[in-house]
């Protein structure tokens, strides 16, 4: 008993002597929760404003309109037209980049190329990139032809020359800020069906972006492959882990508005890829499907997702958002005053004492 009494005593010797250390540890630990509570707090309000600022944008990427297409089968010649409208009705409803580009099925090529936009998104100033997928459209991997043209701010003259096969040129414009064309005069000297494809994309400066897949042929149009797809990645976690998860559902499988590029990095923007005989539509929103195998970005899918889905034809699309928080709103305000009052109380009874 002795012992035990001495042991006790040594243990209120210890307690009294470091209850200076123990004060100061348990202040130091709530006012961290509170921070902690409030830095959330914080977050929240900014992604608030965030979604708030997203209200003034459109979610419509260009049309296309084939315009003129005359081709000659027994020298591989074509000559096209497109033109590209904005359809749009916010303040930067504006044609802000589009190109061409010439593929040629190859099994042993490459299945997709990035596009870049030439100048940086107008309302983050951050730069992105538009992954087309070339076995989605033409079920096969493709050479690209030298060299792919993008308008890239100036009206110019593109040139083709891929000795033997592909020689020629035409001209990118942009009449205004709501209509552009492409054109050419081409020929493909080794031309068999189903061999060359030509595609055109365009992106307005919200960042919606679309793109068409031509066949070079007397009939331009890329019926098969008939199914609603996209290259985002297939996971139920988006990559930005910032407190916002945003996923979606398409033909059962989960996906989140994020592509894997090279290097294993990922770029924002939700993608969809349709059959010509689908549109795709959202809210009292319809893009009209161009009548061929064709695809659509949306660099701010945030705003997509309010909707809660979408329709591919007849293919379902849902949309979830996930805010991946322990706390919210009164009851993190709630917590955080809890913790600095406690901060206060603990150092008044410490100087008391």
């Amino acid at each position: 008993m002795a012992t035990i009494g001495f042991g006790c005593s040594m243990f209120k010797d210890v307690t009294e002597k470091h209850k200076e250390t123990v004060f100061i540890l348990i202040a130091i630990l709530l006012f961290s929760v509170g921070l902690a509570v409030f830095s959330i707090d914080a977050f929240q309000i900014i992604l608030s404003a965030i979604d708030r600022a997203y209200d003034i944008v459109e979610l419509e990427p260009p049309e296309f309109k084939v315009l003129v297409w005359n081709f000659d089968e027994a020298r591989g010649e074509l000559e096209f037209k497109v033109g590209i409208n904005e359809v749009g009705n916010k303040e930067l409803s504006h044609i802000m980049d589009f190109g061409i580009l010439i593929i040629m099925k190859n099994p042993d090529g490459v299945s997709s190329i990035s596009v870049k936009p030439y100048k940086s998104d107008e309302l983050t100033k951050e730069d992105y990139e538009i992954r087309i997928d070339f076995e989605k459209l033409i079920g096969e991997k493709a050479t690209i032809i030298p060299s792919p043209a993008s308008w890239a701010g100036a009206d110019h003259l593109y040139y083709i020359d891929y000795p033997p096969n592909v020689k020629g040129g035409g001209y990118l414009v942009r009449v205004n800020k709501r209509e552009a064309f492409v054109n050419g005069s081409i020929r493909f000297f080794d031309w068999e069906p189903e061999k060359y494809y030509i595609i055109i994309w365009a992106v307005d400066e919200y960042g919606n972006a679309k793109w068409i897949c031509l066949h070079v042929a007397s009939e331009p149009w890329v019926g098969d492959p008939a199914s609603v797809t996209t290259t985002n990645e297939a996971q139920a976690v988006d990559p930005e882990r910032d407190g916002v998860n945003y996923f979606y559902v398409l033909n059962d499988v989960f996906y989140v508005p994020y592509t894997r590029i090279d290097y294993g990095e990922f770029v924002r923007g939700f993608v969809i890829i349709l059959p010509y005989s689908c549109n795709f539509s959202f809210g009292e929103v319809t893009v009209c499907s161009p009548g061929t195998r064709w695809g659509v970005f949306i660099l701010r899918f945030e705003e997509l997702f309010k909707y809660g889905r979408a329709r591919a034809g007849g293919v379902v699309i849902y949309f979830f958002v996930d805010r991946t928080y322990i706390l919210d709103g009164f009851l993190m305000d709630v917590v955080f005053f809890a913790c600095l009052v406690c901060v206060v109380a603990m150092l008044g009874i410490y100087r008391r004492r």
